[in-house]
């Protein structure tokens, strides 16, 4: 499996991992499998180190299109994504772009400064007044 997550309920978080050929089917089924959870509250650390991108700006746009819809009916989280290669880097570039509107997302080239940013984030978003 391409894409596979551990979930730290402590601090609140899910940690992804992808591994190998990463298509778009993959992405829309991560995607997919968080929905309707109580863990689709939590923030995410996706990180792609050591693995290819088998995507284009196209199946980027599509994985916006499908995380809007997903954000019409469920809050989204915090999102870092950890993406040294620079296919992978470029392209959650246009998807960050694209979605910072719909929730917190950024895009790093090393694990420990995504995971500051969340840290960073995560407490500013549960220091907030309920509305």
């Amino acid at each position: 499996m391409p894409v596979s997550y551990f979930i730290d309920h402590e601090k609140k978080r899910l940690y992804t991992k992808a591994t190998g050929s990463v298509t778009f089917i993959d992405l829309r089924e991560h995607m997919r499998s968080e929905f309707g959870r109580t863990t689709a509250a939590y923030s995410e650390l996706f990180d792609c180190t050591g693995a290819t991108a088998e995507l284009d700006a196209d199946d980027m746009r599509s994985l916006v299109k499908e995380r809007s819809q997903i954000a019409q009916v469920q809050d989204a989280a915090p999102v870092a994504i950890v993406a040294p290669a620079e296919k992978f880097y470029d392209l959650f570039k246009i998807f960050n772009s694209l979605t910072s509107s719909i929730r917190p997302i950024a895009v790093f080239r090393e694990a420990s400064e995504a995971e500051q940013w969340l840290d960073r984030v995560s407490n500013t978003i549960s220091n907030e007044p309920l509305k």
